[in-house]
Formats: structure tokens, C-alpha cells, sequence
């Protein structure tokens, strides 16, 4: 224990930063009193450090319940050096986290930091991050970075290589961020039982845009009979069976369809619920999801709920948009208005706590 104790002190690293820019050192030295998120920081960093085996961590309940999976030490490691090894990421670089540590992501970050020998930056969770200075990598979600590039328009090039997560990017803020050329930008896919990312894609530099996802160093996937895919890794103890819906290239190589629990058939056809709030984002400036309705005809019938209220010029414009953006049956059938999307405790929207009333007034597009 004191090896691992005395192998982090020497090469790792940890600075609070305020909005303002401003950095005290938090670990090894304590300069200041200590606020809460910095008591829960140094609690996850102690736990690792006390070789407690697992580590327990919870998902963030977007499509169920939140539930708690517990990590080996072996897998928080392998994951770890991955990321190095993945986006050349060396001893003694700078890092930013900027994520709720509850989640696997933030407290991802913290821990391979501490592993890789990394200088980490904690800032206080916020849907605007503050770019104060150069990072050698970053975390974000897509609406952290759609906010830091809405009111930091040169900020991401200050990062040298910026991973995304946690949702989908929509098409305009990809488009944007492809047109930036000095930051290595990544969409990565993972989740809680794989200790964070697994597979990316890049989206900039514009040159080498990928379409489908590449498989991290030590991982290969296969795909079961309902199209889900399966992943194993040098340092799961087994593989991980996803709800995800992929096209598999190779066993490096995918394509990412949807959730299998988000596929609407609608008269026999099935539509992807993703690919049309993909399409429909760039659009559409209220919280949106698309969820199919049991139709006594069809089976299920594909319907938008929009977050809000219903205003003759709100309708219209929704119409307009499914009309111009959508085609065929894939088209949203059912508009209808609540007024508040359930979401988990990092905002996401928890499509698992989705009511919609049976006596909800309902819009035709």
C-alpha cells in the first residue's frame, strides 16, 4: 500500500480552479479549508489509494433505474492506461475534469490521473466549463461543449485533444466543431460496466473524420443475433452484452444505430428513435425526445414530446421542420407537449421516469 501511495505523490497532481482561473494546490498539499466537492474528490482519490477492491460506482439512470456496478481495480487500470496509450496522452500532461464526480466519467478522469502520473485541473461541475489555460485533455458532454463554444468561440483550441460523451452530438455542433483545426476532438463510446470508453470516432481535424467507431487498444467486439453488440476487453474479468444496436465492420470497427430499447415499430417498420432527434436537433430549440405510442393499428406510432407549451407558432414551426427533415413512415405521427422532461441528476433527460398522461392533448404533423 505504501508503494502506491508513495508512486502517486510523486508523480500526480491536483489543483481546484474557480471560474476565474485562479489554482490552489488540493493534493498532496491542502493550502485551503475544504468544500465539499473537494471532501468528495479526495475521498474517491483515498479509496483508490487504500486499495479498496472493487469500487463501487452508479450509472446515471437516462434509459432505467440508476443501479450501482462495482469495478475491479484491474478494470479501472486497464482502462486507464488505455486512454494513455489510445490518444498519446503522457506522464506529467495536463487534464481537465469538469464532470459530476458521482459518474463514472468524472471520477474516471480523477483516477486515471492519478495512475497515468497526470496534472489534474478540478473544476466544479457546471454546464459551461471555463477554459482558463492550455489542457492536454479534456472531458466534456455535448451540451458542456455546446455552451463553452457558444460563449468561448477559440476556447476548444486550447485543448489538445477534447473527449466527448454521454450523449449523442447533434449534426450542426458537429459541423462546427469540425471546422476547428489546432484540438484532436474524439467521440467516445462506453458506459459504466466498461469503466467509460472503449471505442471514438474522430470528428476534427475535418481531414481524418471517421463515420464509425474504432476500438481502443485491447478491445474487439462482436455482435449478437438481435444486432446488439458485445465487448470484450484485455481487462474485463468477462464481456459486456449492450442494449446497443450496431453495424459491425469488423471486430474493431462499428457503426452505431440506436438503443435496442428505443427501436419504434411502427406497421411493421422500424424506425430508430436516435436518428430522428439527430436529424431534428439542428431544428428544434426546446428538449425534445422521440417515443413510439401503442396505436391500435400499427402497433406503435411514432410520436414527438417536446417540453413546454403549445403555442399555434411552436406547432407550426414543429410541423414545417418533420415535414422538411423527415419522410415516409419514419416521420414523427403525434406531436404532443409536457411541461417538464424527467432527467437524472446530471440532466440528462431519464427516458426510463417518461410518463406521458392518457388524457395528454395530442398535435397531428
Amino acid at each position: 500500500m505504501e508503494d502506491v501511495r508513495s508512486s502517486i505523490e510523486l508523480r500526480f497532481r491536483l489543483y481546484r480552479e474557480d471560474r476565474e482561473g485562479s489554482v490552489y494546490s488540493l493534493y498532496p498539499e491542502r493550502e485551503r479549508s475544504l468544500s465539499q466537492d473537494d471532501v468528495e474528490l479526495l475521498a474517491l482519490l483515498e479509496t483508490w489509494m487504500r486499495g479498496e477492491d472493487p469500487l463501487r460506482f452508479a450509472t446515471s439512470g437516462t434509459t432505467g433505474r440508476p443501479k450501482e456496478i462495482r469495478l475491479s481495480r484491474a478494470t479501472i487500470a486497464g482502462s486507464a492506461r488505455n486512454t494513455a496509450e489510445a490518444f498519446g496522452i503522457p506522464q506529467g500532461a495536463t487534464a481537465l475534469l469538469c464532470l459530476p464526480l458521482r459518474y463514472i466519467a468524472g471520477a474516471m478522469m480523477l483516477l486515471r490521473s492519478a495512475i497515468n502520473g497526470w496534472e489534474l485541473y478540478a473544476q466544479r461541475p457546471s454546464g459551461c466549463p471555463r477554459i482558463n489555460r492550455a489542457y492536454d485533455l479534456a472531458a466534456m458532454t455535448p451540451m458542456q461543449v455546446r455552451q463553452v463554444i457558444d460563449s468561448q468561440p477559440a476556447a476548444l483550441e486550447m485543448i489538445g485533444t477534447l473527449l466527448i460523451g454521454g450523449g449523442v452530438v447533434p449534426r450542426d455542433l458537429e459541423a462546427r466543431l469540425a471546422t476547428l483545426r489546432y484540438v484532436a476532438i474524439y467521440h467516445t463510446y462506453g458506459m459504466t460496466e466498461t469503466a467509460t470508453h472503449v471505442a471514438y470516432r474522430r470528428i476534427a481535424p475535418p481531414s481524418i473524420i471517421a463515420d464509425v467507431y474504432t476500438a481502443m487498444p485491447g478491445v474487439r467486439f462482436e455482435q449478437a443475433e438481435d444486432e446488439t453488440l458485445i465487448i470484450h476487453a484485455d481487462y474485463l474479468s468477462e464481456p459486456v452484452h449492450t442494449k446497443d444496436r450496431v453495424r459491425l465492420l469488423s471486430e474493431r470497427q462499428f457503426e452505431w444505430l440506436g438503443r435496442v430499447d428505443r427501436v419504434i415499430n411502427t406497421g411493421g417498420i422500424k424506425v430508430q428513435a436516435e436518428y430522428l432527434e439527430e436529424h431534428l436537433s439542428p431544428y428544434i430549440n426546446k428538449p425534445f425526445v422521440v417515443v413510439g405510442r401503442p396505436h391500435p393499428t400499427f402497433g406503435e406510432e411514432v410520436t414527438l414530446v417536446v417540453e413546454g407549451k403549445a403555442t399555434p407558432g411552436v406547432v407550426e414551426h414543429i410541423r414545417r421542420v418533420v415535414k422538411a427533415v423527415c419522410s415516409g413512415y419514419t416521420a414523427p405521427r403525434k406531436l404532443i407537449f409536457l411541461e417538464a422532461l424527467p432527467r437524472t441528476r446530471s440532466g440528462k433527460i431519464a427516458l426510463g421516469s417518461l410518463q406521458i398522461p392518457s388524457d395528454v392533448v395530442d398535435f397531428e404533423l
